[in-house]
């Protein structure tokens, strides 16, 4: 919408050539948008706030999401009931007293499995966790 400075330059120059005489509706447009100043950022501004609504959400509405989860996360006494159990055979199967663990862990629960019913580590911490802590199954964790 905006013209180059190539187009103002022929406007102008085709102007000075017509002696006075009156330049079309659109070359007068381009003469006055041109004579603004700071008119791309001023447009770049305006269009920015008329979008403004539409990007605020798209970035707050993920976070708002996020914030969500990590307070479900944080106020769930069945994930640390969870944590808990998973790190206290963690050290007794390491024979290590460490405080914490990498949550990537987690997905290899599965994939480690008893020797004698072949049961996984994920069934034995389900088992203890529902035998140790009855109050947490009436709590459902959606994490999707």
């Amino acid at each position: 919408m905006l013209p180059t400075e190539e187009e103002y330059e022929a406007i102008m120059k085709a102007k000075a050539e017509q002696d006075g005489a009156t330049m079309g509706p659109a070359e007068q447009f381009l003469i006055t948008l041109y004579s603004i100043s700071h008119l791309k950022p001023r447009l770049e501004l305006w269009l920015f706030r008329l979008d403004y609504d539409s990007i605020e959400s798209e970035v707050s509405e993920p976070l708002m999401d996020l914030k969500q989860g990590m307070k479900e996360i944080t106020n769930s006494k069945t994930i640390r009931y969870i944590l808990s159990t998973l790190l206290t055979i963690g050290n007794f199967l390491n024979n290590s007293s460490l405080r914490g663990f990498n949550l990537d862990y987690l997905s290899r629960l599965p994939e480690v499995k008893d020797t004698k019913n072949k049961n996984s580590l994920l069934h034995h911490v389900c088992s203890i966790v529902l035998d140790q802590f009855p109050d947490s199954t009436g709590e459902r964790i959606d994490l999707s």
